[in-house]
C-alpha cells in the first residue's frame, strides 16, 4: 500500500466515523430536507416491481427504503450501501419498523471498489455522494460495472450556491483566500476538498 493509498484509506475511516457519532441527527435531517429529491431520483430510475436496486452512499435509508416501498410485494429487492456502521444500524432499524427487512439490505461498502458482481442490478441510484469522495469517477465507473445491460443508472449531484447569492459571495471568497494562502505555501489542503476531473470510459 502507497503513502496515498493509507492517507486515502485513513481519511475514508474519519469520514465514516464522523457520521458514526451523528447518525441521529444526519437522518432527521435528510428526511426533512432530501425527501422529494429521494422521490424524485426513483422517478428517474423507472423502477419495475422485479428490479434490484443498488442505493450507493445510502446513508440512514432514505433513497434505499422508499425503493423498497415501492417495490413491495412485486419480488424486487435493494441493497444500501455507505461506508459508516453508525448510519447503516440506523438505516436497518428503519427497515425493521417498517416492515421492509426482507427486501432491503444494507452492508458497509467502499463506493469506489464495490464487493459485488458485476451486472448484478437493474437501477443503481445515488444521491449527493460523489461530492463526498475522494474518487469519484471511480465510484461512477464501480455503479456502471454492477448495472446490468439496460440498466438505469441515476446519481444525484448536488451544486453549491448561485455566486450572486450572499452565501455564493461567502463561499467563493473563502476559495479566492484558500487558493491564495495555497500559493503561498501556508495552507495544506485535505484530501476531502481535493478536486479530482476525470472522465468515465
Amino acid at each position: 500500500m502507497t503513502p496515498m493509498d493509507t492517507a486515502l484509506a485513513e481519511h475514508k475511516r474519519l469520514d465514516a466515523a464522523s457520521y458514526d457519532a451523528a447518525a441521529g441527527e444526519f437522518d432527521r435531517l435528510t428526511g426533512r430536507l432530501a425527501a422529494p429529491l429521494a422521490r424524485e431520483t426513483l422517478a428517474l430510475a423507472r423502477l419495475g416491481p422485479a428490479d434490484r436496486v443498488l442505493d450507493v452512499g445510502t446513508g440512514t435509508g432514505l433513497v434505499a427504503l422508499q425503493a423498497a416501498a415501492a417495490l413491495r410485494g412485486g419480488g424486487g429487492s435493494v441493497v444500501g450501501i455507505d461506508h459508516s456502521e453508525g448510519l447503516l444500524r440506523k438505516a436497518a432499524d428503519k427497515a425493521r419498523r417498517h416492515g421492509l427487512e426482507a427486501m432491503a439490505e444494507f452492508r458497509r461498502m467502499d463506493a469506489e471498489a464495490l464487493e459485488l458482481d458485476g451486472a448484478g442490478f437493474d437501477a443503481v441510484v445515488s444521491l449527493f455522494v460523489p461530492l463526498h469522495l475522494p474518487g469519484p469517477a471511480a465510484a461512477v465507473r464501480e455503479m456502471r460495472r454492477v448495472l446490468k445491460p439496460g440498466g438505469r443508472l441515476v446519481v444525484g449531484v448536488g451544486r453549491g450556491p448561485r455566486l450572486a447569492s450572499r452565501a455564493g459571495v461567502v463561499q467563493a471568497a473563502r476559495r479566492v483566500a484558500a487558493e491564495v494562502g495555497a500559493a503561498r505555501g501556508r495552507l495544506v489542503h485535505g484530501l476531502g476538498a481535493m478536486l479530482h476531473t476525470a472522465r468515465c470510459p
